[in-house]
């Protein structure tokens, strides 16, 4: 049954592979995206791709960056910054998204963090560059590259805070890293899961003001909502439109990358910007819930391999997993299905304790990766008796030859008598 299984799987269930030459009739229909990526946060699995390492402009998905370098730098987020009239002079005539931010205007850090997540104002972004950067706005994108650098991302290149400029570049499989690191802020996750947020009074307004989230894919009476989208964060750029989201469903937490999505081609004969990122998104993902689950691939404390063991009283030592591991699978292929590859020592020493890492072990799938975890020892290694008497051999020798030194003497001084 697990081989007839695994004819069907090879067959029929083809994208871990990524490859493009495959026909996979279930495949999602992709109609306006120039580049997607879909991956299981949680486990790192791909579940579907294209063009995921094209270079494309990000627009305001560099906000994403933005607030990761932002919330790293600013201790007190809430502290008041002053939006200085550089700021507007630099966003003049760039029919930059707002939330109508003034000059001199003070606002906390916290408040500027929603605003430039939240609905996307470059003010917002601009400000928080500007105050990080201690007055240079490029000083701060050279920490956004940096920053970009540290998450692992080799193709992406930012020229400002907000991404108006069509110099800034990134890659889908790029920006899922962004995205990942903002989710595993506890803070930011929360902001760009909001719909609306609350600016409070300032010095040029009396009133709070409220603000609205750009991701329609929140908004319960937009036809866009999504049930199972939690964030994150929209781009737009000319003609096209860039989303990044995160999705709950089935033990999966689906981070998903739609750039370039283009309207359709009657919506561009009317010079009509669809956001057409959105309906790409809900597709692709119904589709990875309706194909795949995540499975429990082996459970923590479960032997998986043996050791050789050199001066201990057992021969061999079990290896057993450090935590529970996880994988997504399609769902017509069984936990059988996995391979595992093992890197573990020759020989392990006597001595060793229970819970000791020896080694790793690799899950796949397909010839895809879709985990790696940790070999402990089972149990306790007892040195054997023969190891305990080499181990304490030099300490007897040096007790002996003491023994004799004084033996020798007392014989020398009778003698002598």
């Amino acid at each position: 049954m697990c081989k007839i299984k695994r004819i069907m799987g090879l067959v029929i269930l083809l994208v871990f592979s990524l490859n493009e030459a495959w026909a996979y009739e279930k495949s999602p229909v992709v109609e306006y995206a120039q580049s997607c990526f879909f991956v299981d946060s949680k486990t790192g699995n791909v579940l579907f791709a294209k063009n995921e390492n094209s270079k494309m402009q990000v627009a305001s998905l560099a906000k994403i960056v933005m607030a990761l370098v932002a919330i790293d730098k600013i201790n007190n987020l809430n502290v008041e910054i002053t939006a200085t009239s550089s700021i507007f002079d630099e966003l003049h005539g760039q029919h930059a998204s707002s939330v109508g931010i003034v000059v001199e205007e003070k606002c906390r850090a916290i408040d500027l963090l929603h605003a430039a997540l939240i609905a996307s104002a470059c003010e917002a972004a601009s400000i928080l560059a500007c105050y990080v950067g201690n007055g240079s706005i490029p000083n701060f994108v050279v920490l956004m590259n940096q920053k970009a650098k540290e998450l692992g991302a080799s193709n992406t290149h930012f020229v400002d805070p907000h991404g108006l400029s069509d110099k800034n570049y990134s890659t889908a499989s790029d920006v899922y890293l962004f995205a990942r690191a903002l989710i595993k802020n506890p803070l930011l996750a929360e902001m760009v899961s909001k719909v609306t947020y609350e600016m409070p009074p300032t010095n040029k307004r009396d009133l709070s003001q409220r603000i609205y989230t750009t991701n329609q894919m929140l908004i319960k009476s937009n036809s866009n909502y999504y049930k199972k989208i939690k964030g994150i964060k929209t781009g737009t750029c000319a003609g096209y439109h860039n989303f990044v989201s995160y999705s709950e469903g089935k033990d999966m937490f689906v981070i998903g990358v739609v750039l370039g999505a283009l309207p359709s081609a009657e919506k561009q004969r009317e010079k009509c910007l669809s956001k057409q990122a959105f309906p790409e998104t809900k597709n692709i993902l119904e589709w990875i819930f309706e194909n795949f689950r995540a499975q429990l691939l082996a459970e923590k404390g479960e032997p998986l391999n043996e050791v050789k063991t050199v001066l201990a009283k057992e021969d061999h030592v079990r290896v057993v997993l450090a935590e529970d591991v996880y994988g997504v699978l399609p769902k017509d292929v069984p936990r059988c299905e996995v391979v595992k590859k093992f890197s573990l020592p020759k020989s392990v020493k006597g001595g060793a304790k229970a819970g000791t890492k020896v080694g790793s072990v690799i899950f796949l799938w397909n010839n895809s990766q879709l985990a790696q975890a940790d070999l402990v020892l089972a149990n306790d290694l007892p040195t054997s008796l023969s190891a305990t008497l080499i181990k304490k051999l030099p300490v007897l020798i040096g007790g002996a030859l003491i023994l004799l030194f004084f033996i020798f003497k007392i014989i020398k001084v009778n003698r002598r008598l």
